[in-house]
């Protein structure tokens, strides 16, 4: 899941997503990472995939109404 570039954010989020990927691209050809990018991303990441995976998890964890485990 990558972010969504319709909105500034989500581009925002996606230059951070970039730069945290190809970090060692980026230390290679002296080019900067700057921190702001990277705190969008994390905050992306933390706003939309984190709660995400939690909603599967909540999701996945219930049965249905009179199902019973077999042992």
């Amino acid at each position: 899941m990558l972010p969504d570039t319709a909105t500034k954010l989500g581009r925002q989020a996606l230059i951070g997503y970039i730069m945290e990927r190809e970090r060692a691209f980026y230390e290679a050809s002296c080019r900067p990472i700057d921190p702001y990018y990277i705190e969008q991303y994390r905050v992306w990441l933390t706003n939309h995939v984190m709660k995400n995976a939690q909603n599967y998890d909540i999701v996945s964890q219930k049965q249905p109404a009179g199902a019973s485990k077999k042992h």
